[in-house]
């Protein structure tokens, strides 16, 4: 979804739509997926622009998920 830059995907069994799994629905269960897998690590790719991990800050803060530690690649390494 990220790297084609979709929004939500219908979810469809056979020809009958169901509804619709949205940006937001990822998140929210990646957010559970880390709330009971708490000792994995996770890697994020966001945008080079001001603001990117707000988004992704306001779910776990949501969710009361902490964030024990954040690295970010230098500018040298982005290539």
């Amino acid at each position: 979804m990220h790297d084609h830059k979709i929004g939500c995907l219908p979810v469809v069994e056979g020809e009958k739509l169901y509804g619709i799994f949205t940006e937001t629905d990822a998140m929210d269960h990646l957010v559970m997926y880390l709330v009971s897998n708490s000792r994995y690590p996770l890697t994020v790719a966001l945008e080079d622009k001001p603001g990117a991990m707000f988004g992704i800050l306001e779910i776990f803060n949501k969710h009361n998920v902490s964030v024990t530690s954040m690295v970010s690649p230098s500018l040298w390494w982005r290539g």
